[in-house]
């Protein structure tokens, strides 16, 4: 449960920062505040992106040093 939590804000959170850097971008900003916004998107995309690479490695590393039977029942 902790784990699809984590995943379910990190969707959200990686959806109201794009939604939000689309309407900077076509709102009435200077050019600052748009690359401003466009860093912040490019920052947090990012490292949601690394996270979440993370996250895989972990969970493909514990599976993998789980013995062949305990691997079957986990799956059934």
């Amino acid at each position: 449960v902790p784990l699809r939590l984590g995943f379910l804000l990190a969707s959200v959170f990686f959806l109201v920062v794009n939604v939000t850097c689309a309407m900077l971008v076509q709102g009435d900003a200077d050019e600052s505040q748009v690359k401003d916004a466009v860093l912040a998107r490019v920052l947090v995309n990012d490292s949601l992106f690394v996270l979440c690479a993370i996250s895989l490695a972990i969970c493909i590393f514990k599976i993998a040093k789980m013995s062949s039977a305990n691997v079957y029942l986990e799956s059934k």
